[in-house]
């Protein structure tokens, strides 16, 4: 890498904790990410059917409850809190005795020793109620300057800018994405854009600086895409492997926990 890289000031971002190092979206998960050496925790919330917030990625359990036997719904907005904590997601993941995490108890292990990229899964009614919930759960513990609230329905970040715009946000954006982002960006007072990573490129970097957007492209697990955005000058990177991404970068644990200027 260049000298410019060693001397990157950008945010390591642990994608669902550290997915790539533990079961994605849990407790052990972001202890992982905490130990190697993240900067900020990227997680994904959905709501339950009684109103409380989980961290789980998908919409459908199957994928992480493949043994599901119809006692509970097959998709998180059907579940109950406690039905959803039932399910342990390690042991589709190779790890047996990694548990659905609530918010609340995210917030509260987490919260005040690493920032926090909370995705707000759910577009719709179902995306704007997720994101009431969050944004509760992150006032009540006075946590809005640790936490970055993101989406990729722009109906759910109108709705953070006039309900909860003393949170920063982040546009996420993908090669489905409509739209010119910076626009749509810029338009909802995100402070950042958060591409997948084959639509970085220097025009794409050259216009989110001149709007004044950082920009964290997803999600990045190879050495050489994490050197040639690192040289880019791009102002995060999310990756499943924030262990490679530190090593390359010559840091270490104490790194983990501080806030970026």
């Amino acid at each position: 890498m260049t000298g410019a890289s060693r001397a990157w000031p950008g945010e390591i971002v642990g994608h669902r904790g550290a997915a790539g190092l533990a079961p994605e979206n849990t407790l052990e998960g972001f202890a992982a990410a905490v130990a190697a050496g993240v900067d900020r925790i990227e997680l994904d919330v959905r709501r339950t059917s009684d109103r409380r917030v989980v961290v789980f990625h998908d919409f459908k359990l199957d994928r992480l409850h493949p043994d599901a036997d119809g006692r509970i719904g097959r998709t998180v907005s059907r579940c109950t809190l406690a039905q959803m904590r039932e399910i342990d997601v390690g042991a589709a993941l190779g790890r047996p005795g990694c548990h659905v995490p609530s918010l609340d108890e995210t917030l509260d292990a987490f919260g005040s020793r690493v920032p926090l990229n909370v995705e707000v899964k759910g577009s719709g009614a179902d995306g704007l109620l997720a994101l009431q919930l969050t944004a509760d759960l992150v006032r009540e513990r006075r946590l809005e300057e640790a936490v970055l609230l993101s989406s990729s329905h722009p109906s759910v970040l109108r709705r953070a800018q006039v309900s909860v715009g003393e949170i920063d946000r982040a546009l996420i954006v993908s090669r489905k994405s409509s739209g010119d982002p910076i626009a749509v960006a810029t338009g909802m007072a995100c402070r950042a854009i958060h591409p997948e990573q084959s639509l970085v490129s220097d025009a794409l970097l050259a216009r989110c600086r001149e709007a004044g957007l950082a920009v964290r492209p997803w999600t990045v697990n190879e050495e050489a895409e994490m050197r040639r955005l690192v040289d880019r000058g791009v102002d995060g990177i999310v990756t499943d492997r924030p262990d490679v991404l530190a090593r390359l970068l010559g840091r270490g644990r104490s790194s983990a926990g501080t806030m970026p200027p």
